[in-house]
């Protein structure tokens, strides 16, 4: 980190002379650090995909998603039975949304 403090410096004195881009250059971190860097970031996000992104309740965020019923997008999905809209449940409860009648008892019948 030092070597790249130590070089701040004669950058600007550069730019403050008169150079530009080109011929005023500053060190920075290598090829190698920049692909560690990178590669452990991507890992990291296909990782907590593969934990967060697949349960039930995101694969309900994803299907009631706008990017997922796009006209374009919608279509495709439904041909190839890659997702099954009709399965879909409402807040995740297992049945399906129904009106509040239905829902009552007639045990719980104001008397």
């Amino acid at each position: 980190m030092d070597e790249y403090k130590a070089s701040i410096p004669g950058y600007v004195q550069c730019l403050l002379a008169g150079g530009n881009q080109e011929t005023c250059v500053s060190e920075g971190p290598n090829f190698a650090a920049y692909f560690m860097f990178y590669f452990f970031i991507r890992l990291f996000g296909i990782l907590l995909f593969c934990i967060y992104g697949t349960s039930e309740n995101a694969r309900n965020i994803w299907i009631h998603s706008t990017l997922l019923n796009h006209p374009a997008i919608k279509p495709f999905l439904l041909k190839y039975n890659i997702v099954n809209y009709n399965s879909v449940t409402v807040f995740g409860s297992g049945m399906a949304a129904t009106n509040s009648k239905s829902m009552t008892s007639g045990k719980n019948k104001s008397r």
